[in-house]
Formats: C-alpha cells, sequence, structure tokens
C-alpha cells in the first residue's frame, strides 16, 4: 500500500548527510479504509512503524523508486547525480549509474520494466531542450531523451522535469517544468513520448510532487503551500482546487492502490538548529480530510513513495 519515505540530516550550511536508508513496515494503514464514511467526526490515527530493512546507499538519498513487480529498488542521491540499483528483497546493491550531471529529486520505473525515467541524465549529450530521459536499470544504458515543452533556446532550466507521474495505466506521463516564476503541468503519451499539452498550475509556488490517481487517468499536484490540484489531461483547466496542509517539502506526495488515501512526508530537509522530526501526515481522497499522522523518524525526510507489494513499507534516515 505504501512506499518509501527518504530523509537526511541537515544543518546550517548543509553540511550534514545521512547513508542509511531505512524500511518501515506502516501497520496501521490498511485499518483506515474502515474509517472512510466518519473521517470527518474520527479523530486523527497513529500509524504503527515497524523497522524492516536498512540498506548504506554511501550518500544523502534523494529519491527513490520501486519496480512494478516490487524487486528492484532504484536510490537517486541528494544531488541527483547517482543512482544505486538494489533487490530489495536481499539487499543487495546491483549497480551504480553515474549521471555526468546533476538533476531532480525524483525517479519513476515504466510499468513492467527495468526503464527508469530521470531528469537531466545525460544534459552533457543531449538536447538543450530536453525535459528527462529513459534509462535501463538494469544496465546504465540511455534509452531516449524526451524533450520539454519549450524550444530549444530557452533557458536550459526551463524544460527540465521537476516532477514527474504516470498514469495509473501507464499510457500517460506527467511532468512539472518551471519557467521564472511559473510552473506547468506537460502531458505526454507515454507509448510515443510525444507531448500532447501543457498547462499552467494555478500561482507561483513552487510544485511539491505529483502522482497518477489509481484506477484513472488523473493527476493530483501539490505545491508547497498546500494547493492541491487534480487534472485530467484531456482539460485545459484543473478538475478541482483543494487547500491541503502546507508542506514544507519536495518529492513528497504518494496515493495508496487503493485510491482511497494520499500521505505526505512533511518536514524541511534544510533547516537552522536542531533537526525538526520526519513527519507522515495522511489524508483521505474523497473531500481530502486529515485521517492520520506520525513521526516515523527523527529526521526531516526528502520524499515519499508507495511500494507495489500488498505489506507496506517506508524509509527514513537513522
Amino acid at each position: 500500500m505504501w512506499g518509501a519515505v527518504l530523509g537526511r540530516h541537515g544543518g546550517a550550511l548543509g553540511k550534514w548527510s545521512c547513508r542509511w536508508i531505512i524500511g518501515l513496515g506502516v501497520a496501521a494503514l490498511l485499518a483506515l479504509t474502515a474509517m472512510v464514511p466518519a473521517i470527518e467526526a474520527a479523530p486523527l490515527a497513529t500509524p504503527k512503524l515497524t523497522l524492516e530493512r536498512v540498506l548504506n546507499t554511501g550518500s544523502s538519498p534523494g529519491a527513490l523508486a520501486w519496480s512494478s513487480d516490487g524487486r528492484l529498488l532504484a536510490i537517486s542521491d541528494s544531488l541527483g547525480s547517482r543512482i544505486t540499483v538494489w533487490d530489495y528483497k536481499t539487499g543487495t546493491k546491483l549497480r551504480t549509474i553515474t549521471k555526468p550531471s546533476a538533476g531532480e529529486w525524483w525517479l519513476s520505473f515504466l510499468p513492467g520494466t527495468t526503464i527508469l525515467a530521470t531528469a537531466s541524465l545525460s544534459a552533457g549529450a543531449a538536447p538543450p531542450n530536453t525535459s528527462f530521459v529513459l534509462v535501463d536499470a538494469a544496465d546504465g544504458r540511455v534509452v531516449t531523451d524526451v524533450p520539454g515543452p519549450l524550444p530549444a533556446t530557452a533557458p536550459r532550466l526551463s524544460n527540465v522535469a521537476r516532477k514527474f507521474a504516470l498514469s495509473a495505466d501507464g499510457t500517460v506521463a506527467a511532468a512539472i517544468t518551471r519557467d521564472g516564476r511559473q510552473d506547468f503541468i506537460n502531458f505526454y503519451d507515454a507509448r510515443t513520448w510525444k507531448l500532447t499539452s501543457s498547462h499552467k498550475l494555478a500561482g507561483s509556488l513552487i510544485s511539491a510532487a505529483i502522482e497518477g490517481l489509481p484506477h484513472s487517468d488523473e493527476f493530483v499536484s501539490l505545491d508547497v503551500g498546500g494547493k492541491l490540484e487534480v487534472w485530467s489531461p484531456k482539460q485545459e483547466t484543473p478538475l478541482s482546487v483543494t487547500r491541503v496542509q502546507p508542506c514544507c517539502n519536495e518529492g513528497a506526495l504518494a496515493i495508496s492502490s487503493d485510491g482511497h488515501f494520499a500521505a505526505v512526508a512533511d518536514g524541511p530537509p534544510v533547516y537552522v538548529g536542531p533537526p525538526p522530526p520526519a513527519r507522515l501526515r495522511f489524508w483521505a481522497t474523497n473531500g481530502w480530510k486529515a485521517v492520520a499522522e506520525g513521526e516515523p523518524a527523527p529526521h526531516p525526510t526528502t520524499g515519499i513513495n508507495r511500494s507495489p507489494s500488498a505489506r507496506p513499507a517506508a524509509f527514513s534516515p537513522l
């Protein structure tokens, strides 16, 4: 049901980093389904978190993705310059993919494949308007470069995909780019990787995350101020706009496999003074009401993702 939360130590000058990834079983989340009819009246539940696995990534983690079968776990470092691929069941590191330039904090496996989507992997050799690339996690081979919405003459960062998500059936991809102070949501046909449409996101705050909703072709975007928009690739404007708990993080949203709940990893990755604790917040997607929250680790988190297995798992720093 749930995936992974990434975190790291911070500091006034960003000198601290954490090399450990901790797997956590989230035992109480399945019981949330029974709360749906009475969400508004129910107090916030506290998920029970149990340690499942520890992985030493060798650097501060920034983003992760599971393969569809749950066997492979890909982890990007916080600079976006290196990806390590793991056999999650055995805890064995299979390979390291070195990126010639830093990218954004996101990774995504294409359904049923070992192909990873990631930002700026081949920036040195790719066309200047590249938004994201596809790379085979099995051997590190770059499969293709996917262009952004703006021409090659635009500033390079204006085309780089800052966030990325796939629809439930894997046929539509959504990528968020930022041109100046404006964020855009761009839709692609994931079978041909052709751009089909591009739309402005409301407001000027930085987008924290985007996720596809299960059992539909819709997507949910979240900005750091807590503005949540539901989008369909078939429409020019969002289907709905909701204000939820402000999010201090980027890469911080995950949707449960049944589509009933959303989770946010809340807590700034950069801070001054004592590290604030990681905090998970859970909402019911029907009305976007808060239903639970908990603190899985004493340090901030940088992201969350959902495991494809029925048993939930999460990640956080030690």
